[in-house]
């Protein structure tokens, strides 16, 4: 089986990705007071070729860098960033048809990687990307038409800032980088060279680099499913975490808020093989990451309170979402069996023969401000190991608060019955900051603040009601925080009532808001009897009121 030196246990370090000019920072490894503040420090990495921005995490005591930008360089000269190398994740950059751009480097001893196996592994590893997309992405690969010589030798993974421009550089001389959706560099080196990497990618960026151990295995590097980790990291993911827990000495899957806060769970990077982020060796991927790129079809997301439901590998329902009493977050997926026979066990840190799969998986969604991280969770962690993670038929977990609960009823090849208890995802109510009625008859103007929501919310519905009993006659779709209303058939001297509704990516809509009173008054003669209140009904057809 290849290895990497990538696929080694993080340790000591997680990082948390803020989407901030694309730039990755340093939470502490358990959950803390400090922590739940969100506090953070950048981490710069100094190298003979200047210094860098990084994401950086531990396999024993040695660093894995993810290349975030150049410290300090402009947009306009130095841009190792690729101009537009840094983008937030949307659908834009994650389906449909893009270009990857191979960069083959020679070192200056003359080490350079096979072209006809350097391009055998980007194809396999674009089919793997078509292939988790399922269909949705597809990726043209173009090995640039020499390879480019950099002058360096044993020390060429740590000079990845120095060598990145000069190269870009000299092939833009010769060819438009324009294009190209990935652009990756690829590194010869030998087992004695101690390269940290397996593979360096910019996080919804442009950029990879990924070595080839020449004298591992030759024919299998640079090793496709690093391929496609670095360009997962490209699309916008973040390594496939999970948490490992302890409660008054004893193991538990997620602790409660306030135990979590006390550091009851510590967080590792690679959680399982379920996932080509964590330590998967082939085209898998979980529907959590499916989401976040955009590569779940129309209802392959669903949330209850209290169901049975069938959570499919492909559809037509894969992933639940749950909510605990607490406000914490859950996705519930199916997994298949894993692909390899034997895996290594990050719990245990032995290989051991593979007896994770087929089951169902439970992530914990942490919130924030800015981006949320999914982590698996050991739903058997008596067992002190991790490849047994999901549940088994006739297995249940129940989480801390009591308040969510997952049983597996049956299992298939192909997919899982699962009973969910617990609280279904909505959004807030919408508080309605203004309605005003025009002087055209039937048409209302309304402003309301963006509701509270764990998950996305794709839209508004503006909802008007009629009569005394509040009859919904008219429902009208906004994507904004405003929207001019137009009541069909509205009548003076009729009562309507107008109210808000957010609705989640789910499709599920939150309470409406407090309903407002709407209403046109038939127009007054002035000077009668009574004061000028009653109404100009006229006589004659076309008679105008004075």
């Amino acid at each position: 089986m290849t290895t990497n030196i990538a696929r080694n246990r993080a340790r000591s370090i997680h990082i948390r990705r803020i989407v901030s000019r694309a730039i990755l920072v340093v939470v502490a490894v358990t959950y803390s007071a400090i922590a739940s503040t969100n506090a953070t420090s950048t981490i710069n990495h100094t190298t003979p070729g200047g210094e860098m921005e990084v994401a950086v995490h531990w396999h024993g005591n040695t660093p894995h860098y993810h290349v975030v930008a150049a410290a300090g360089q402009d947009a306009g000269t130095r841009q190792l960033n690729l101009a537009a190398g840094f983008r937030a994740p949307s659908v834009e950059f994650t389906t449909g048809t893009h270009r990857a751009l191979v960069i083959n480097l020679v070192r200056a001893d003359g080490l350079v990687a096979p072209r006809d196996v350097v391009t055998a592994r980007y194809l396999e590893g674009a089919a793997g990307m078509h292939a988790m997309s399922r269909g949705m992405l597809t990726i043209g690969v173009d090995i640039f038409g020499r390879d480019v010589a950099v002058p360096f030798t044993t020390d060429i993974c740590d000079q990845t800032s120095a060598f990145t421009q000069p190269v870009l550089d000299e092939v833009r001389r010769e060819l438009s980088t324009d294009g190209y959706r990935f652009i990756s560099f690829v590194l010869p080196v030998r087992q004695s060279d101690r390269c940290r990497f397996g593979g360096l990618g910019q996080v919804n960026g442009t950029l990879t680099w990924n070595a080839a151990m020449l004298d591992w295995s030759p024919e299998s590097q640079p090793a496709a499913y690093v391929v496609m980790h670095e360009w997962g990291h490209n699309l916008g993911l973040w390594h496939s975490n999970y948490l490992q827990c302890s409660v008054g000495g004893q193991p538990i899957a997620l602790a409660a808020r306030a135990e979590r806060a006390a550091g009851a769970c510590k967080r590792h990077e690679y959680g399982g093989e379920w996932s080509v982020m964590g330590w998967g060796l082939g085209p898998v991927i979980t529907a959590g990451e499916r989401r976040h790129l955009g590569w779940l079809r129309d209802g392959e997301q669903t949330t209850v309170s209290q169901a049975t439901v069938t959570l499919g590998f492909d559809g037509p329902v894969s992933l639940a979402w749950l909510q605990n009493a607490e406000g914490d977050l859950f996705q519930v997926e199916f997994v298949k069996s894993g692909h390899t026979r034997w895996t290594r066990d990050y719990f245990s840190n032995k290989y051991m023969p593979n007896a994770g799969n087929p089951g169902v998986l439970v992530k914990f969604v942490e919130r924030a401000s800015t981006s949320d991280t999914d982590y698996v969770l050991d739903t058997t962690p008596q067992t002190g190991i991790l490849t047994d993670a999901p549940l088994k038929a006739l297995q249940s977990w129940t989480d801390a608060t009591g308040s969510v609960s997952v049983t597996v009823l049956s299992i298939t090849e192909n997919s899982a019955t699962v009973q969910l208890n617990g609280l279904a995802v909505a959004p807030s109510a919408v508080n309605v900051t203004r309605v005003a009625p025009r002087a055209d008859i039937g048409t209302v103007d309304l402003v309301w603040e963006a509701a509270p929501s764990a998950l996305r919310v794709t839209r508004y519905e503006v909802v008007v009601y009629e009569g005394a009993e509040q009859r919904e006659m008219h429902v009208v779709t906004a994507d904004g925080l405003r929207n001019a209303v137009q009541i069909p058939n509205a009548a003076r001297g009729s009562d309507y009532w107008v109210a808000v509704r957010a609705i989640n990516e789910l499709g599920v809509a939150g309470p409406t808001s407090a309903v407002a009173p709407v209403r046109w008054e038939n127009p007054t003669k002035p000077g009668n009897n009574d004061g000028g209140t009653k109404p100009c009904t006229g006589k004659r057809p076309g008679k105008r009121c004075k």
